[in-house]
């Protein structure tokens, strides 16, 4: 095996792990960004939500602006069969 032969075998090898090791580096690196944008925009909602539900007030359902009373109230009547689904 000549001295050219051994560099070619590095090159080979060694190229395309360098790559991935960039590739996943910067995987890692948008994961990151994303998780900490999605911890940045959902924690005051969390946090209110805790708030609220500590102060005994109910735990607020933004979504439809009910309180977990009145959904249980609904899942009372649809058990019952009193409402359509």
């Amino acid at each position: 095996m000549s001295n050219g032969l051994s560099w070619t075998a590095i090159a080979a090898i060694g190229i395309p792990l360098i790559g991935w090791m960039l590739g996943t580096s910067a995987m890692l690196a948008v994961g990151a960004y994303q998780l900490r944008r999605l911890v940045n925009n959902h924690l005051p909602h969390i946090e209110e939500q805790l708030d609220l539900l500590l102060r005994g007030e109910g735990l607020v359902c933004k979504q439809h602006e009910k309180t977990l009373e009145d959904h249980e109230e609904r899942i009372r009547e649809l058990q019952a069969g009193q409402a359509d689904p």
